[in-house]
């Protein structure tokens, strides 16, 4: 019961051949999230996403997801419970 984990990178990449710019020829991460998904029951999943991004020289990493999906709930009903970003 292992869990899908993905990953994505927002990146930027500065290439110039202008000697005066200062960020010239460099690769900066913008933000990246990780996210952790799995069925934790049969008719239940769980999504559980993280993001980091950079604020001067310090990560900051915070919870941008944390979702429980009840499927197979009587009458044929669904819930989620937890906190989705729209």
């Amino acid at each position: 019961m292992n869990p899908d984990v993905s990953a994505i990178v927002n990146t930027m990449i500065f290439f110039t051949d202008d000697k005066s710019e200062t960020d010239r020829n460099t690769l900066s991460i913008e933000e990246a999230e990780i996210a952790f998904q799995s069925y934790l029951y049969p008719g239940i999943r769980g999504d559980f996403i993280i993001a980091m991004h950079p604020e001067g020289s310090e990560w900051h990493v915070h919870p941008e997801e944390a979702v429980v999906s009840f499927l197979d709930l009587p009458l044929a009903l669904q819930a989620q419970a937890g906190r989705r970003l729209i």
